[in-house]
């Protein structure tokens, strides 16, 4: 008989958000993390405030600033600027984000291991096994009905299972600042608005970010491993130091902490279900291939897994085929805008020439600049953004190919 319900392998926001929901919902949750509570992680730290609205969690006791604008800078040092005159986001920095959603899994009966390295899964019959090593080297194991995978991009238990295969040209690294700057000079240079940089010489096919927190800013640089041509803290120390723009709001600002890593950002496994077993989050490839926002879309996933991961248990089918209606679930959800993101991230971001005719065009219609604000803050689905302004991405598009950026 297994000793859990359900055994989850990750506490980030996919895995803190499956256990919490499936806590209230009276089942017995285990949760192992490898690293202490309040551990940090590298993440820029911007979230949409629809994971929010969506996912009903109150944000005060974790937000670091509200995000009203957003202002993007192309390749010709051209800005394009959209406020949204509210709060269509929030920063924060992940520790205290994560040991909070940690803290309401806890509050909801789930229990959990931190500082404790899951090994292996074993199938033993109608549950799975968890072999995992503790902080004192003592190798313990547990069993549960089902295995919720949420352990990030190097994901362990999904590879033990057989659905990992991430090959380099899917991954994207990302290398960040966290600088501390004066809340009057921040408010005077960034405000509350999330700034992206775009730009082949300082993140090719990617960006550069200033984002705003209450007494600093993360600042970092992402985009494909396969396009990396030097040192990753060159790209970073190049647009810190001598972006003509972002060096000069970044003159008051002192680093603390350098963080870095890889995130998933060209497409999902291509299965993300088996028998006993549902992968959620950067595991599972759920980060957006335009923005590589992932928080949201790991959030919502872990959301369907637990829905579905809940059923199973409850009339004791643990089978694949019963299983995969999660990926159908999420695919519903956001499957749109993975799916799209990648071909948009090939038409958008590719080269400099179309990202500075973009920008340059919003000058002259605020539909486009509503439109390319609400994709890169994550106001809707891409689908919904893009069917409500349709026309106006088809005349864009279509000036471009006369103009031969297209091409």
């Amino acid at each position: 008989m297994a000793q859990n319900d359900v055994i989850i392998i990750g506490a980030g926001p996919a895995g803190s958000t499956a256990a919490r929901i499936m806590a209230e919902a009276g089942l017995k949750v285990l949760v192992i993390e490898k690293e202490r509570m309040g551990r940090n992680k590298p993440c820029a730290g911007a979230i949409s405030i629809r994971a929010f609205e969506e996912l009903d969690i109150d944000y005060t006791d974790f937000v670091e600033r509200e995000i009203s604008g957003i202002r993007l800078y192309s390749p010709d040092n051209s800005v394009m600027e959209h406020d949204y005159g509210r709060t269509a986001g929030i920063t924060v920095y992940r520790e205290r984000f994560d040991s909070h959603l940690l803290q309401l899994a806890i509050n909801a009966g789930a229990e959990v291991l931190t500082n404790t390295l899951a090994r292996d899964i074993i199938r033993t019959g109608d549950s799975c096994e968890i072999s995992f090593e503790t902080d004192n080297k003592v190798i313990q194991s547990r069993s549960g009905k089902i295995i919720i995978a949420a352990d990030g991009v190097f994901s362990r238990i999904s590879k033990r299972s057989g659905l990992y295969h991430y090959t380099k040209s899917q991954l994207g690294i990302c290398v960040q600042y966290e600088m501390e700057m004066k809340e009057k000079d921040i408010n005077e240079m960034i405000g509350d608005s999330i700034e992206i940089y775009f730009g082949s010489s300082i993140a090719p096919d990617g960006y550069g970010w200033i984002f705003p927190k209450k007494h600093g800013v993360t600042v970092g640089v992402g985009f494909s491993l396969s396009k990396r041509k030097r040192k990753i803290t060159d790209y970073l120390d190049l647009f810190v130091y001598e972006h003509p723009i972002a060096s000069n709001k970044l003159k008051s600002a002192r680093i603390f902490r350098k963080t870095g890593g890889l995130v998933p950002m060209k497409g999902v496994i291509s299965q993300t279900y088996d028998d006993n077993i549902l992968v959620v989050g950067d595991a599972a490839g759920q980060v957006s291939p335009l923005t590589a926002e992932g928080i949201y879309y790991s959030m919502i996933c872990a959301k369907a897994a637990a829905q579905v991961g809940m059923e199973a248990v409850l009339n004791d089918n643990l089978s694949a085929n019963n299983l995969k209606k999660y990926e159908k679930e999420w695919k519903k959800i956001v499957g749109g805008d993975l799916k799209r993101g990648i071909l948009l991230n090939k038409l958008l971001l590719s080269e400099d020439r179309r990202i500075n005719y973009l920008v340059n065009e919003t000058r002259s219609n605020k539909d486009l600049r509503i439109m390319i604000a609400d994709i890169i803050a994550g106001m809707g689905s891409l689908d919904e953004i893009i069917k409500k302004n349709y026309s106006t991405a088809f005349y864009y598009y279509f000036k471009g190919l006369i103009k031969g950026i297209y091409l």
